[in-house]
């Protein structure tokens, strides 16, 4: 993770010297400032960020927290889907159980009664 927060805050600190330089190129009347826009767009970060294929990337992080038994996102999503239903049966279970409880005690007192 640390590697890849690198490598994007490289990809930002290159996007930002690449503007410094071609601001001073405008400034300095070299550079026309619709040259300076296409030229911009030509090394914008998109074009950048296709060179970098971050699904590999992904996998071999995935990988990683595998093989130290850290649980994926997928993992954590599934498993708190799972709770949420097993909470909301519970849930259902309780409120089952106290409506039944009223009932019985009302019964057993008019019984008492008569």
């Amino acid at each position: 993770r640390r590697s890849v927060q690198a490598s994007m805050g490289a990809v930002r600190n290159l996007e930002a010297e690449i503007d410094s330089r071609i601001d001073g190129l405008v400034k300095r009347g070299e550079l026309a400032e619709d040259e300076a826009r296409k030229l911009r767009a030509e090394l914008s970060s998109d074009r950048l960020a296709g060179l970098v294929d971050y699904s590999i990337i992904d996998n071999r992080i995935e990988a990683g927290l595998h093989r130290l038994n850290i649980p994926s996102r997928a993992d954590v999503m599934r498993l708190q889907s799972q709770i949420q239903t097993l909470t909301s049966a519970l849930d259902g279970l309780l409120e089952s159980e106290d409506s039944e409880e009223p009932t019985d005690i009302a019964v057993g007192d008019e019984e008492a009664s008569v």
